[in-house]
């Protein structure tokens, strides 16, 4: 039974071999040959438990048995019992210790044990003892291969692609080398052939995988590793290239589920914890990105990937000078990398380096010529230098590449509307529109198309919303102060370029405005202010000297002085900044009132304003109302505080009245009950009593209704708005005083 079982093995038939031995065994139950001879079976059957068990008693009846040893370490190798495999060949090198089968699984085992050295010194003396051996030339290229000697281990499989030239193990592990050493097409020729002669192989497409997400084939990458994942489901690289893989195709959510499980397998590797940090990145984690990154930089001190993805994440959190750091080390260690150049070209840009941004975006795009993030960000640096032809071409390249981008449809439409085609323009910023509905920027740039197309009032509402999806824009400011400034809303013109002003200091645009603003309000020593900080910006500018020569005319000709106003109480002037004017509060028929602050208490200040003919009427209105009302002094009348002369601005300060008016509250039952209505009658008619009978001429109000009552904290009123009133000594005179909206939240 044992010699026909053996014989039958030699014929392939390993059924009926199988069976034969199974009989033998029963005959003879421990006979060390039987055993040795099904276990052989077994294992060409891939029965590795049962040919384990039979190795087990075959090892008990002849314990020293060399050969037993070392096929019983390959079906523990097969089941990936490694540690058990590694003592049975140890035994074996004992009392064989040159046998070059052995050598090779052994180097095999502690290969898998990450012994790679010591499986390279056993790989290296089986080579001796066995010179072309193509089991051993491949076991020390793929050995070699994660000792990063891929040029030798590509010379192995090579020998062993000649010895065996269509081997799937050789193919494959030929295949990972050739990545490694960046020949990408030829790696894949071997992948593919493997994949052929062994389809369902969990390596072959991991590696292929991986291949193709280097070629940018990142859908075709995504099924192969989709296929590796289900037959080897915990595999860290496999979950590794695929969570990369689904950055590029923007699933950012799926990279992050695969990368924080390979990081559970393989917890400190950089690649997976900077492929993580810059998956986080894009879902604005920053903090998140920051912590993965870093700790990447510590395990790979010197990675330009890992540079870049940091100076990314430093870019969104606004460290622009951290960032470019980073960008500058990443460029030293892979010196033309277009993606390194394109982000220190775009931090550049934020830094106001034009020129170095060009020189960066213009390298970038002769590595990757049709690149269409470049060539916007090129387009934003030419336009932000003026070379407005050149950034409508890059524009209109990008345009093709990608064809309905928000972003280079806005910035093309400022472009356009910079050499006048507002038109185009206006289709342009409609199309982005669209495509990004409440986005601040493409609300800033219709607004300025509008302006110039003249319709003023949808720029407006454009500038409106821009301004409420991003508050503290200062090009929005900007063209919202001039499309106010072209309605004659001077003061709020002034109030959004004042803001602008502060973001951007040094802002031409903002100045010129400001300074036009100024002076349509015949503010001409502040219009010239701003001008001669735009002479200092762009001293040769025709228009700016010009401009400057005409305001310096108007101060000497037609600016007022307080010299020349005679006030006949000593009541207290304030200067301008002492004011600190704040949120308007109220309008009138001929001015408008802010709320204030001096010495920590809130005032309200009423700001008039002079004509340009010097309107005697208004001077004399002002002077009347402060002295006046600075003679008048009652708990139920508003008082007055002082006043405050800068340029053509006129205005006279108040106390600050905290809950409005009286008609505010009359609806409000619970908070006004009648105690507090009777207590505010009897203030009012004490108000009106001190002006009939204790001032000298009489006041009378002449416009008593609820809207001109005020009440303070305590709900005591106060009388407001003077515009009626009238002296009654026959003369018949104005009195002018502040009207009760401007005093009021």
């Amino acid at each position: 039974m044992n010699r026909r079982g053996c014989v039958k093995t030699r014929l392939h038939d390993y059924q009926g071999a199988l069976e034969d031995l199974d009989k033998a065994n029963v005959l003879e139950p421990n006979n060390a040959f039987t055993l040795s001879a099904r276990r052989d079976v077994k294992r060409i059957l891939h029965d590795y438990q049962g040919a384990l068990e039979d190795l087990d008693k075959a090892n008990v009846l002849e314990p020293n048995n060399a050969f037993t040893l070392n096929v019983r370490g390959d079906a523990k190798r097969i089941l990936h019992d490694y540690q058990r495999a590694l003592e049975d060949f140890n035994k074996v090198n004992v009392l064989e210790p040159n046998n070059a089968t052995t050598l090779n699984v052994r180097g095999d085992v502690k290969d898998m044990l990450h012994d790679y050295q010591g499986a390279l010194e056993d790989l290296d003396k089986a080579d001796v003892l066995e010179p072309n051996n193509a089991t051993t030339l491949n076991c020390r290229g793929r050995v070699k291969k994660r000792l990063h000697d891929f040029q030798g281990a590509l010379e192995d499989l090579d020998k062993a692609n000649v010895l065996e030239p269509n081997n799937a193990f050789t193919l494959s592990v030929r295949g990972a080398v050739k990545k490694n050493l960046h020949d990408y097409q030829r790696a894949l020729e071997d992948l593919d052939k493997a994949n052929v002669l062994e389809p369902n192989n969990a390596f072959t497409l991991s590696v292929r995988g991986d291949v193709k997400r280097i070629l940018h084939d990142y859908q075709r990458a995504l099924e192969d590793l989709d296929k590796a994942n289900v037959l080897e489901p915990n595999n860290a690289f496999t979950l590794i290239v695929r969570g990369d893989v689904k950055r590029m195709l923007d699933d950012y959510r799926g990279a992050l589920e695969d990368l924080d499980k390979a990081n559970v397998l393989e917890p400190n590797n950089a690649f997976t914890l900077n492929v993580r940090g810059v998956a986080k990145n894009f879902l604005h984690d920053y903090p998140g990105a920051l912590e993965d990154l870093d700790k990447a930089n510590v395990i790979e001190p010197n990675n330009a990937f890992t540079l870049r993805g940091c100076a990314d994440v430093k870019k969104n959190l606004h460290d622009y000078q951290g960032a470019l750091e980073d960008l500058d080390k990443a460029n030293v260690l892979e010196p033309n990398t277009a993606f390194t150049l394109i982000v220190r070209g775009d931090v550049k840009i934020i830094l106001h380096d034009y020129q170095g941004a060009l020189e960066d975006l213009d390298k970038a795009n002769v590595l990757e010529p049709n690149n269409a993030f470049t060539l916007k960000g090129r387009a934003d640096v030419k336009k932000m230098l003026d070379d407005y032809q050149g950034a409508l071409e890059d524009l209109d390249k990008a345009d093709v590449l990608e064809p309905n981008n928000a972003f280079t449809l806005n910035v093309r439409a400022h472009v356009k509307r910079v050499l006048d085609d507002y038109q185009g323009a206006l289709e342009d910023v409609d199309k982005a529109n669209v495509l990004e509905p409440n986005n601040a920027f493409t609300l800033s740039v219709r607004g300025d198309v509008k302006r110039g197309l003249h319709d003023y009032q949808g720029a407006l509402e454009d500038l409106d919303k821009a301004d409420v999806l991003e508050p503290n824009n200062a090009f929005t400011l900007n063209v919202r102060g001039n499309v106010k400034r072209i309605l004659h809303d001077y003061q709020g013109a002034l109030e959004d370029l004042d803001k602008a002003n502060v973001l951007e200091p040094n802002n031409a645009f903002t100045l010129i405005v400001y300074a036009h603003t100024n002076w349509s309000l015949n503010n001409y020593q502040v219009a010239l202010e701003a001008m001669d900080k735009l002479h200092h910006l762009e001293p040769n500018d025709y228009f700016i000297l010009q401009s400057r020569k005409w305001l310096k005319w108007m101060v000497d000709e037609y600016q007022p002085t307080i010299k020349s106003l005679p006030f006949k109480l000593n009541i207290q002037s304030f200067t301008y900044n002492e004011l600190n004017l704040g949120i308007r509060l109220g309008k009138g028929a001929s001015s408008k009132v802010y709320r204030g602050c001096w010495k920590n208490t809130k005032i309200a200040i009423k700001v008039l304003e002079w004509s340009g003919d010097h309107n005697e009427g208004a001077q004399k209105s002002f002077i009347s109302e402060v002295n006046t009302l600075g003679s008048i002094q009652h708990i139920n009348l508003v008082r007055l505080l002082g006043y405050c002369i800068k340029d053509s601005k006129h205005m006279v300060v108040y106390e600050y009245i905290s809950k409005s008016s009286l008609d505010k509250w009359l609806d409000k039952d619970k908070c006004l009950g009648w105690d507090k209505r009777i207590c505010i009658m009897i203030g009012v008619a004490q108000g009106l009593a001190h002006l009939h009978h204790k001032c000298d001429p009489a006041i009378l109000h002449l416009d008593i209704k609820p809207q001109n009552i005020l009440l303070d904290k305590d709900y005591n009123p106060k009388l407001a708005d003077f515009g009626s009133a009238k002296f009654l000594n026959g003369k018949d005179e104005n009195v002018v005083v502040p009207h009760h909206s401007f005093i009021v939240d």
